[in-house]
């Protein structure tokens, strides 16, 4: 079984297996029990394996350029994986957006929320370290199609009640980025096939007006 060993800051080294079948897979080698962040890594230093001996600093590196796939209307959770540098991370989305549903942590990197629609997506994610730089990385996701829960019109945050708090969610969806209805026509309370101020109007004028009842839409 062929050997390529792994050195850290060029001192010390490790022989790692790697089996005939996999020489042609990713490996990520997770250091651990080091209390400084390296000056470097290098791999094959002999180049028993490799044609030319390959090193990389240990700066900030976002590890993996996709994400678990999703299902739409179906609770998510995922992580964007950093290795190298300092922690703690900050983390954001520089280009592209998100499944709709979908938000990522600044401070954890996870990717978390209840996707509204289909398809793959593509967008980029950048890691900065309190040392080692930053890194960004186009990452690629998909998003299944789901069947849309059951739901009642006007009942915007899914709670199984018509109230003030359906106004403040609508509000908070249309002008301030929040999360959408699950699914999107639950916040339809006028029944015109579009989500927006005339709804959370409408619900107003319902709750504290004696108006008409949110009515079924699209």
């Amino acid at each position: 079984m062929p050997l390529i060993d792994v050195s850290v800051n060029a001192v010390s080294y490790v022989d790692f297996q790697v089996p005939m079948m996999d020489r042609e897979k990713d490996y990520v080698f997770d250091l651990t029990n080091i209390l400084t962040p390296p000056s470097g890594v290098s791999v094959d230093r002999n180049d028993w394996i490799l044609k030319t001996a390959a090193s990389e600093s240990y700066a900030v590196h976002v590890i993996y350029d996709t994400l678990m796939t999703g299902q739409q209307f179906i609770s998510y959770q995922d992580s964007v994986i950093v290795r190298g540098g300092s922690k703690p991370y900050t983390f954001s989305v520089t280009s592209g957006s998100l499944p709709a549903g979908l938000t990522l942590s600044t401070t954890t990197g996870i990717v978390s929320g209840t996707p509204t629609d289909s398809g793959h997506v593509t967008f980029t994610v950048s890691a900065t370290g309190t040392s080692g730089g930053s890194d960004s990385k186009q990452i690629t996701m998909r998003i299944a199609p789901g069947t849309p829960p059951a739901y009642v019109p006007g009942d915007a945050n899914h709670d199984g009640a018509i109230d003030i708090s359906d106004v403040v969610y609508l509000i908070a969806y249309i002008f301030s980025g929040g999360s959408a209805p699950v699914p999107t026509m639950a916040g339809d309370a006028n029944g015109d096939c579009a989500v927006d101020i005339s709804d959370a109007v409408y619900l107003i004028g319902y709750i504290f007006s004696g108006g008409t009842a949110p009515l079924p839409g699209c």
